[in-house]
């Protein structure tokens, strides 16, 4: 029961790292470019808006990452503690 939600745990821990690289990031860089593209255009107010957007989401960045890093310190410390494969000695 315990391997398994440690296994659980090593599965969160993996996916916060991909949300952060295959989502938050590209995300983020999106719309900044977006505003640097409307800088150009001149509309300063819509511009500001997308920096602001950008920001906020970018905020997220660091608590996902602990979490994620949590959650897969603590998988793979127990199963270095423990190990990856039950010893049955009952046949």
């Amino acid at each position: 029961m315990s391997k398994t939600i440690f296994k659980l745990f090593a599965i969160a821990g993996i996916s916060c790292f991909l949300i952060i690289f295959w989502w938050l990031n590209p995300k983020v860089q999106s719309l900044l470019d977006k505003s640097n593209y409307l800088l150009e255009l001149g509309l300063l107010e819509e511009a500001e808006s997308y920096r602001e957007q950008a920001g906020a989401l970018n905020d997220w960045t660091l608590p996902i990452a602990t979490i994620g890093f949590i959650f897969a310190l603590t998988s793979v410390l127990y199963f270095f503690t423990y190990g990856f494969i039950t010893h049955d000695k009952t046949k």
